[in-house]
């Protein structure tokens, strides 16, 4: 039976077992003189407890797999309910504050500037599908996406611009750039031109976005104030809304800046890496 409970093949526990069947039947035929009647169905034991205990062994390895399936399916459900609860609760914050000081400002006296006041009121829009757990409906094509990430901004009141020649060549690369690349990239640039806006002193800001080899590429100028990196501690939104996001899809970002010399934030993602990635996750 302990052979039968040690191997996991059948033929390695029948040939096993026969050893010590050999074993018996010589010295019970030779030493001991008993009969072949007797002989032949003791030893047919040792097969037949092996072969129990082998089949037994198995059920407990099967009963095992089951068991430790289902308790990671449960802590995976587990898991699951309690980032739904969470998002939930975030929800509801979301709604209760944030989404309803938006409405009243696109709808109150207090904003007069019409630019500004329909970007309110955007962003209102735009908070309530989330709230509501509606599905994007940002457009497909890359080029679609940056033209409509640059006219949020010049709705808000930077005024962004990215060359034609280069948002017709992204229109060439739809099939080439893997879309957690471009989510990755594009989230990335939007918090660079939020920067850009809260930080810089300007109200302008340069946009590219190209192919380079096996990544996509990104770079946002501006001619503002600079700062002196080695002097200002990263803000959340670079720190995670960039450099974060970035290295989740193993891209890079690189801010290079003087005080009075303006800003540039060049930002990296490999294709390749977004395409592991997503295999990974998927």
């Amino acid at each position: 039976m302990g052979i039968g409970l040690a191997y996991r093949s059948p033929l390695t526990v029948l040939v096993v077992a026969a050893m010590p069947l050999a074993a018996y039947a010589t010295s019970a035929a030779r030493y001991l003189r008993e009969p072949a009647w007797n002989i032949v169905p003791n030893s047919a034991t040792y097969l037949a407890n092996a072969l129990l205990a082998w089949a037994l062994a198995q059920l407990l390895r099967r009963t095992a797999r089951r068991i430790d399936d289902l308790t990671a399916r449960t802590a995976r459900h587990e898991r699951d309910l309690a980032t739904a609860q969470e998002r939930a609760r975030h929800a509801r914050l979301l709604h209760d504050r944030s989404l309803q000081t938006l409405e009243m400002l696109s709808r109150g006296p207090w904003i007069t500037d019409p630019r500004l006041r329909d970007h309110v009121a955007a962003e209102a829009s735009w908070l309530r599908g989330l709230v509501r757990g509606d599905p994007p409906t940002a457009p497909d094509g890359i080029a679609e996406r940056v033209q409509e990430l640059v006219r949020r901004h010049i709705r808000a009141g930077l005024a962004v611009t990215i060359p034609d020649r280069q948002l017709r060549q992204l229109a060439d690369l739809d099939d080439r750039v893997p879309p957690l690349a471009l989510e990755a990239l594009l989230g990335a640039v939007d918090e660079a031109l939020t920067n850009v806006a809260k930080h810089s002193g300007v109200t302008s800001a340069v946009l590219t976005v190209d192919l380079d080899g096996d990544a996509i590429r990104a770079s946002v100028v501006d001619h503002g104030r600079g700062f002196d990196p080695a002097s200002c501690a990263p803000n959340f939104g670079m720190a995670h809304s960039i450099h974060g996001r970035l290295a989740a899809v193993r891209g890079t970002s690189v801010v290079h800046t003087r005080p009075g010399l303006g800003t540039q934030v060049d930002l990296t993602v490999p294709l390749a890496a977004t395409r592991e990635t997503r295999g990974v996750t998927g």
